[in-house]
């Protein structure tokens, strides 16, 4: 769909009385100013992935970080008071990054990133707008080495890992520790059924 049918969608959804409908990129910004109301994580976020109708009127959420955080918590990972390192700025990030900071407040949040006001922008609206204690770096092999090694959960959220990098990873094995639980937010078709997407703690 391009950008200028998204306004005829919702249209159209109201219309046939939807009850619920999923946005993806690149219209998740965009489609905030369609919806009747915007729920508090969404809102932080800045961005809403599904809209829900109520009645006729339309609520727009993000559920990508409560997600991520319920997977993280049922896997006995929970980020409230530990260490935790983010790579990657982007919207990922940033469902993550803010829903972490309103719902679990860890110890540190540590973002490394490759995109320098991306990055900034992302550290300051988690410390703004969650109170969060954030520290944010470019992503080097120093600051990844840095970040691993004091780190108790490492988030993966850039798109390395999907095609056409489906192959590649940013962090070599031999960098991870026993005491670090590793969640991976890419998908794609081979990680649809794996361990994408799934917290995993590191085997000593």
């Amino acid at each position: 769909m391009e950008p200028a049918q998204l306004s005829q969608a919702f249209a159209g959804a109201r219309a046939m009385d939807y009850r619920g409908l999923s946005i993806t990129m690149p219209h998740k910004v965009a489609a905030l100013a369609l919806v009747d109301e915007v729920d508090e994580t969404a809102r932080a976020i800045g961005c809403i992935n599904t809209v829900v109708n109520q009645n006729g009127r339309l609520r727009g959420a993000n559920v990508d970080g409560l997600g991520a955080l319920g997977a993280l918590r049922h896997a006995g990972a929970d980020p409230t008071g530990r260490r935790v390192l983010m790579l990657g700025s982007g919207g990922a990030a940033r469902a993550l990054a803010i829903t972490i900071g309103l719902f679990a407040k860890p110890a540190e949040l540590t973002i490394l990133g490759a995109i320098e006001d991306e990055l900034a922008r992302l550290a300051r609206d988690v410390a703004e707008r969650t109170g969060c204690k954030v520290a944010a770096e470019m992503l080097t092999d120093a600051s990844l080495a840095d970040g691993l090694a004091k780190a108790q959960i490492l988030l993966h959220c850039t798109p390395v890992g999907m095609k056409p990098d489906s192959e590649r990873s940013l962090v070599p094995r031999d960098r991870l520790h026993s005491d670090l639980v590793v969640f991976d937010a890419v998908y794609n078709h081979a990680g649809l059924c794996s361990s994408a997407t799934q917290p995993q703690r590191v085997a000593g």
